[in-house]
């Protein structure tokens, strides 16, 4: 407590030197987890926190040892900073959130100009900072999934630990309900369950995707989902003898759900194959099992 007191009171002293243009442009400049001066300058002049002097305001901001280079190409003010700024922006918060989204993704294209900034990173701020607010929440998780399965195409582990990092901070937890979950829901328990996967950690895994399979809600997004799910699940119960009566359902349920996904059938015949095949009295389904993933 007393820590976080001291700093609390360093921070003060710090935005008491600021001028007061000064001071409101740090709150402002907080919002997104990625900045170089050329956004920022954008920000402030579109926000109107500006008038002609942004580069000026910017100048005097980075004179003070409260931020840091978030890469080689980019900077951002410290976490406690950014904190202490963001809570000074009070109810207009969402509303100022929303404005920098929106310049943001006005100014995206004309970014990729500027090599020095990483435009795959600007994508992943966007989407930080898209499902932090409810009007832009579908656009984000659907940004979000596609830099996830981009990532795991490319087998680009680090891109899939940040996107699982960003999204457990608005979604740390699988809420248990009886209700049918929402595709965007669906879509976040996804995303989560398969890194937890990829990563060997199976209980997590089966938090996240077995409210995917139980409580879709029968639109085609949430039954691609649930495939994916049931599939995924089904690798994991055969693992184990005293789950293999699960893992045959959920492999049955999988290819119920991806009928329609010759790729996916395929895989799950042959993976459906592999577990039959582990009894010698049920060879003959394995058998056919394989032949069904070969067609």
């Amino acid at each position: 407590m007393l820590d976080e007191l001291t700093n609390i009171s360093y921070i003060d002293d710090i935005l008491n030197v600021l001028s007061p243009n000064s001071r409101e442009s740090l709150y402002i400049l907080s919002v997104p987890n990625l900045l170089n001066d050329f956004l920022a300058e954008k920000i402030l002049h579109s926000t109107g926190k500006a008038n002609g002097n942004s580069h000026q305001l910017i100048e005097e901001l980075r004179s003070y040892p409260i931020w840091h280079e978030r890469t080689i190409k980019t900077w951002v003010f410290d976490d406690d900073i950014r904190e202490y700024a963001l809570e000074k922006l009070n109810g207009s918060g969402n509303e100022i959130r929303q404005k920098i989204l929106t310049i943001m993704k006005e100014y995206r294209d004309e970014l990729e100009h500027f090599p020095e900034l990483d435009i795959n990173d600007f994508d992943l701020q966007m989407a930080r900072l898209s499902i932090g607010l409810e009007e832009s929440r579908k656009d984000g998780i659907q940004k979000f999934r596609q830099i996830f399965y981009t990532a795991y195409k490319y087998k680009q582990s680090e891109t899939e630990r940040v996107v699982d990092l960003y999204i457990s901070e608005r979604f740390p937890e699988c809420i248990y309900s009886e209700e049918r979950i929402s595709s965007e829901l669906s879509s976040i328990y996804l995303m989560r369950g398969l890194y937890a996967y990829r990563n060997g950690k199976f209980d997590k895994a089966i938090h996240f995707l077995l409210p995917i399979w139980k409580n879709m809600n029968g639109s085609r997004e949430s039954m691609k989902d649930a495939a994916i799910s049931t599939f995924t699940l089904g690798r994991i119960w055969s693992t184990d003898q005293s789950q293999w009566k699960e893992a045959e359902e959920a492999f049955q349920q999988s290819l119920e759900l991806g009928r329609d996904d010759l790729k996916h059938t395929a895989r799950v015949y042959h993976i459906l194959g592999i577990l039959l095949s582990k009894d010698q009295s049920r060879w003959k389904e394995a058998e056919e099992a394989y032949k069904q993933s070969l067609k």
